[in-house]
C-alpha cells in the first residue's frame, strides 16, 4: 500500500509527529483536531458508509495505524491495519430537540475530548443528525500525526477533484 505515502508521507513518523504521538498519555497534550462541515440535510447513512470505504481505498493512510516499537529507541511507524473496518471509525449521534447550534458545539467538544483508539488508524468521522432546520453536521477528527490542517484540506480536495460528493442523493 505504498501509494498512500504520496499523500501522507513515508512509513515512519517524523520526529515531531512521534513526540505528539507519545505525549498522548496526558489528556491536556492530546494533539487531535476536528473539522465540522454543516450539511443542508442528513445524508443517506449507507451512502455515507460506502463513501468512507471508497475514500479509504483512495487514501490508503486511512487504513493504517501507528505502531510503537517494543523499545522506544526508534520512531513509531505506519502499518496497514489488518483488521480495518470502517465501522470502527464512522458513527452517528442524534441531537435531542431542538437541535441548536449550542448543542452541536457541545457535541463537537465531547467528540474532541474523547481519546482516539491507539490500536486503530488515528481518525474518526461522526454524522450529527437532528440539527435545527433539518440540517446535519459531519465531523472529521484526526490525530496530528495522521494529518495537519494542510493534509485535511488535501483530503477534501481529493473528494472534490474526484467529483465524489457524498452529500447529494
Amino acid at each position: 500500500m505504498n501509494e498512500g505515502y504520496s499523500w501522507g508521507g513515508g512509513s515512519g513518523l517524523s520526529a515531531w509527529e512521534a513526540v505528539m504521538w507519545r505525549i498522548e498519555a496526558d489528556p491536556h497534550t492530546r494533539s487531535t483536531s476536528v473539522f465540522v462541515e454543516v450539511l443542508d440535510r442528513e445524508p443517506d447513512w449507507e451512502r455515507l458508509v460506502q463513501a468512507h470505504i471508497r475514500g479509504s481505498l483512495q487514501v490508503p493512510r486511512l487504513r493504517e495505524r501507528i505502531v510503537d516499537p517494543p523499545v522506544p529507541v526508534v520512531t513509531p511507524a505506519w502499518s496497514v491495519d489488518p483488521n480495518f473496518d470502517v465501522d470502527h471509525h464512522l458513527y452517528r449521534i442524534g441531537l435531542p430537540d431542538p437541535g441548536t447550534w449550542t448543542q452541536l458545539g457541545e457535541t463537537v467538544a465531547d467528540v474532541l475530548q474523547r481519546p482516539l483508539d491507539r490500536t486503530r488508524p488515528p481518525w474518526e468521522a461522526v454524522l450529527v443528525t437532528g440539527l435545527e432546520g433539518g440540517k446535519a453536521a459531519y465531523l472529521f477528527k484526526a490525530h496530528h500525526a495522521f494529518a495537519d490542517g494542510l493534509a485535511l484540506v488535501q483530503m477534501l480536495e481529493v473528494r472534490l477533484c474526484n467529483n465524489s460528493s457524498i452529500w447529494t442523493s
